[in-house]
């Protein structure tokens, strides 16, 4: 009887509402065929649909405490789950919307600040998984990728992903229950934000996407975040630091995090003298920012590393110049002489204009001193070491005349 359900359901709501998760489940069990339709009816693809379906009760369970009388659990549940399909639907949409941000995870609670107690907690925990296991979520949760997708990307069933999925959630509430990382909680914050170079529908997924097609000839390498002080003074030795110490205050004030890829790029290279071609992305850091319009805390770059006895920097200027231009045809664009003083003789910058706004700078180049290029494994004497740095951000600004830099991390295109 119809009657005789709808008061179970209001009696496993009641339970519900007091952290009954039995209770929880048998609401599942009763209404799963209803959630299902109302979502199928949005959502056309069936793999996509059971994902819907699955975010929506885990909305539902989440908002919980939201629900004032338990006698409209049924009608309560529909409403999420349109919303829940409707906002899967406009994530895929070809143009800029809000993708799922790291709240949207099942341990978070989207009551309150997005940057609550569980969500402190969260970030921590999310340091822990590995690579493979952080790109996944950041596809799943924040690029809103379905798991059929993620099964073709993987070779592998929607199943496997599904699996893969609950376990990693498994494994994120157990380090949230230890939250043992000592890291300073500014750190961890922006060390758990998602890599955007992972999703490509991201608009700085889809310029690192062009950067990289556009240096096909260079292999790829994975950078540390952290650096090892003693790594950084053997690159340079002691004396040569002793010029530099803003630079080492500032690296040492943020726990030796990156803030540029410059550094990690050469120390890499210099355990690898045979790669003379490397490219490689992520994100940097700059504590001591401040976010804003044109400027952010926890950005993105793409940084080439080029090293032989016919790498030649003028040439390269020419090269960049022209990829910017193609990519933000009809700018203006500006090259001025500047000092990288801790790594380069010489060095420049590329800066872009649009519609009269003021001058941008948007990537820089420069010729690795000598000393540096010896510790490399190579004869400076014959040989040439080039680093290119790109703004990832500030490219994806201009191409796709976004207004403000805070707002990329939750667009897709």
């Amino acid at each position: 009887m119809p009657g005789e359900k709808n008061d179970q359901l209001g009696e496993l709501a009641a339970a519900a509402k007091l952290g009954d998760v039995d209770a929880y489940g048998h609401i599942v069990a009763l209404t799963q065929a209803m959630v299902s339709v109302t979502v199928r009816r949005i959502v056309e693809d069936p793999f996509d649909a059971q994902d819907v379906v699955q975010d929506a009760y885990l909305r539902a369970f989440r908002s919980l405490s939201g629900l004032r009388d338990v006698r409209t659990l049924v009608s309560w549940l529909q409403r999420i789950a349109r919303c829940t399909a409707l906002d899967f639907v406009r994530r895929r949409r070809w143009s800029f919307t809000r993708a799922i941000d790291i709240a949207e995870l099942p341990a978070i609670s989207v009551e309150g600040s997005c940057w609550d107690g569980r969500s402190a907690l969260l970030s921590r925990a999310m340091l822990a998984l590995s690579d493979q296991e952080r790109g996944l979520c950041e596809k799943y949760y924040h690029g809103g990728w379905s798991t059929a997708r993620l099964a073709t990307e993987l070779n592998c069933t929607p199943a496997a992903i599904r699996k893969r999925l609950q376990r990693i959630r498994n494994r994120l509430r157990k380090e949230m229950a230890m939250n043992e990382m000592a890291l300073p909680q500014k750190i961890v914050e922006l060390l758990s934000k998602p890599n955007l170079t992972e999703l490509p529908e991201n608009p700085v997924g889809a310029i690192w996407t062009a950067f990289r097609a556009s240096h096909q000839n260079c292999e790829e390498i994975e950078l540390p975040e952290r650096l090892a002080p003693q790594s950084v003074e053997a690159l340079f030795g002691r004396e040569a630091l002793e010029d530099h110490t803003k630079e080492l205050s500032l690296l040492k004030k943020q726990e030796w995090l990156r803030d540029d890829l410059t550094l990690p790029m050469l120390l890499s290279a210099q355990k690898h003298p045979d790669k003379k071609a490397l490219i490689a992305k992520g994100k940097t850091y700059r504590l001591e920012e401040t976010d804003g319009p044109n400027r952010l805390r926890a950005f993105h770059q793409a940084e080439v590393l080029l090293i032989g006895k016919k790498v030649d920097e003028w040439h390269i200027m020419g090269q960049l110049a022209e990829f910017i231009d193609q990519l933000v045809g009809g700018a203006k664009l500006q090259i001025i002489q500047v000092d990288f003083l801790l790594y380069c003789n010489r060095g420049w910058e590329v800066e872009v204009q649009r519609k009269g706004d003021l001058y941008e700078s948007v990537c820089g180049w420069g010729r690795i001193k000598d000393e540096i290029v010896a510790k490399l494994g190579h004869n400076p004497a014959n040989t040439t070491a080039v680093g290119i740095g790109f703004g990832l951000e500030s490219l994806a600004r201009l191409k796709y005349n976004i207004d403000d830099m805070r707002k990329i991390e939750s667009m897709t295109l």
